[in-house]
């Protein structure tokens, strides 16, 4: 074997030993490794805030809503906690309040667009969320222009009608009212109902959440059903 050559085969078996060192100092042990976690282990998709079902009331639709409501009722006691003499809402009472106004087996439609029933021709609730006095009174985001886009909902055959047939007003396309805004719009204004209000339009004082309901319909018996359910 030539010099050369000898030092040609050394110096290939040097550099295979060391690319062997290297490989092995650099490796990462398969235990150590870290697998980037799925959407399904981050965020548990199963589970869902619910509210308790009353009594006679206990068809899994009537959980349909609840997330909504508790939003809702979060998002409203938080901004009104330090209003005089405010009380925080309770979310069974909203939920007391949609069995109430669309929880009966002959109002399913209602209970699917407009459970809160702001909407109804004849009723002033979607007009007073319209305009911007109720906000600026209650100190919240002005957000009348969002309820603007519904239409009043009219009464077809002794039915609330939701097909969508009669939705414009003033020669203006409107939609169907939705689930969303219907409770976000029934909340803010039994909120309304709610507060006694000084010469400068802003809340001096607070009734209690009996009268504001009974306010929001303008009956007795409507508010001792709402509330009796509360008990059951």
């Amino acid at each position: 074997m030539t010099m050369k050559l000898r030092d040609i085969i050394l110096g290939a078996l040097i550099l295979s030993a060391l690319s062997g060192f290297v490989s092995q100092q650099t490796q990462i042990p398969s235990a150590k490794l870290k697998k980037t976690p799925t959407l399904e282990q981050i965020v548990d998709t199963s589970v869902k805030k619910e509210l308790r079902n009353f009594k006679g009331y206990e068809d899994p639709m009537y959980h349909k809503h609840d997330e909504h409501i508790l939003e809702v009722a979060e998002k409203l006691n938080k901004k009104f906690e330090n209003f005089p003499g405010y009380d925080q809402s309770n979310p069974m009472l909203i939920k007391s309040m949609i069995i109430q106004e669309s929880g009966s087996n002959n109002h399913r439609e209602a209970f699917m667009h407009d459970p809160m029933q702001i909407a109804n021709q004849g009723d002033y609730g979607l007009d007073v969320l319209q305009e911007s006095d109720i906000y600026t009174r209650l100190g919240i985001e002005d957000i009348s222009k969002d309820f603007r886009r519904f239409a009043h909902s009219q009464r077809v055959n002794g039915s609330w009608d939701y097909s969508g047939n009669h939705l414009v007003e003033n020669e203006k396309r409107l939609e169907i009212m939705d689930v969303e805004h219907s409770i976000l719009g029934g909340t803010i204004f039994l909120a309304y109902k709610k507060f006694k209000y000084g010469s400068n339009g802003k809340p001096i004082a607070s009734r209690t959440w009996k009268e504001a309901v009974k306010r929001y319909n303008g009956t007795e018996e409507y508010a001792n059903a709402v509330f009796s359910r509360l008990d059951q």
